[in-house]
């Protein structure tokens, strides 16, 4: 078994310009971590366009469809803070923190 966070996972000022490009940051890490393929951070974006991962306060939880759980090869969270306060991915403010929890598990 993995640890689910690790510090590689973690990254306190990330920059990101939207939310398609934050939740890309968050399967950039999770590829890095080789805990995911390419085709489930892809599918991360997919999934963000069909319903939104905010959870609010500012937080995500970006995901893969269920058809791309077969892309993780095991599970593993990522965090990152934006650095920068601006208006990603919310309608009423800022989206601060992005968590990204892809699992195996079926529902």
């Amino acid at each position: 078994m993995t640890d689910l966070i690790v510090l590689d996972g973690i990254s306190l000022d990330a920059a990101a310009s939207s939310k398609e490009e934050a939740v890309a940051l968050s399967g950039k890490l999770l590829v890095e971590l080789g805990a995911v393929s390419q085709e489930y951070a892809d599918a991360m974006w997919e999934r963000e366009q069909k319903f939104s991962s905010a959870i609010g306060l500012g937080f995500a939880i970006p995901h893969g469809t269920d058809e791309s759980r077969v892309h993780v090869r095991f599970d593993q969270l990522v965090f990152l803070r934006l650095a920068e306060r601006d208006s990603v991915g919310r309608r009423d403010g800022e989206m601060r923190s992005w968590d990204c929890v892809p699992g195996r598990w079926s529902r």
